[in-house]
């Protein structure tokens, strides 16, 4: 099965210590898997939500996919409106996400233009595709406490390159406007 799709893209912004103008690339992510432990043989998903705006909804994954232990991950939603906002998820269950366009505290909080957004679920664990690459998709709880103190996180193997991390909160607790953020991503970790 080859999750192929035309909506799901990621961009990668890098700044250094110069103030001249950076470069954006695209990055294209192409996932193929022979076989699965995984119920109905999914390793992932890949869908395109349309219509998103501050009203939660409950999304289920494409084509009926059901997980064990699913890990969501949502693309930056699209400039409908000129409000900062991000994709906040507040469940994720085996058969469904909910999720809204969640505003900084210091506005309305009211998000009426339609956003569009790719979402991409995996399972929980390590994965070895066709092609040889290696995917480990897990779950870290982060404790409340003050939010300028990273946690650090270990992969199960070492990876032979420093990989790309993806980064989401999979739930919303509080009321306050929550993003993650990743630092000293390594072959063993990332914070």
């Amino acid at each position: 099965v080859k999750l192929e799709q035309d909506f799901l893209d990621t961009a990668f912004y890098v700044k250094g210590d110069r103030q001249d103008s950076a470069h954006l690339y695209n990055v294209e992510l192409v996932i193929e898997y022979e076989s699965s432990s995984v119920a109905g043989g999914r390793v992932g998903a890949v869908q395109k939500v349309s219509d998103l705006t501050h009203v939660e909804q409950t999304i289920t994954y494409e084509g009926g996919a059901l997980f064990e232990s699913p890990v969501v991950f949502a693309n930056p939603a699209t400039f409908a409106g000129t409000d900062p906002a991000q994709v906040t998820i507040t469940e994720v269950n085996e058969d469904s996400v909910s999720l809204f366009v969640d505003e900084p505290n210091y506005l309305d909080g009211i998000h009426q233009n339609p956003e569009e957004i790719a979402l991409l679920t995996f399972e929980e664990g390590s994965w070895s595709l066709g092609d040889g690459t290696t995917i480990e998709v897990g779950l870290v709880d982060v404790p409340g406490g003050p939010t300028n103190v990273f946690q650090t996180v270990e992969f199960d193997q070492e990876f032979d390159d420093i990989p790309v991390v993806l980064a989401q909160l999979q739930t919303k607790n509080g009321t306050d406007w929550t993003i993650v953020r990743v630092d000293n991503v390594t072959t063993t970790g990332f914070d």
